[in-house]
């Protein structure tokens, strides 16, 4: 990924963006358009089960990618 990143570097215009606590940051199945870098704390990546409630797949951690494989995968 950071092969890929460095490759495209001059395409990247970086915008820093502050999420509250709870905050929705990705829906599953909408269309992707951009690429979070976590800089500092943490997310759960959640999924809603049938019946509404929350499970959690992940808890992803600083310096990590949020939404890449809605735009590569």
């Amino acid at each position: 990924m950071k092969l890929l990143l460095a490759s495209h570097d001059s395409e990247i215009v970086p915008v820093e963006f502050r999420a509250e606590p709870g905050e929705l940051l990705l829906r599953q199945g909408a269309p992707a358009k951009r690429v979070l870098l976590l800089t500092e704390g943490t997310v759960a990546i959640q999924v809603r089960q049938s019946d509404g409630h929350p499970h959690t797949l992940a808890i992803v951690e600083a310096e990590e990618l949020l939404g890449e494989m809605g735009l590569f995968g």
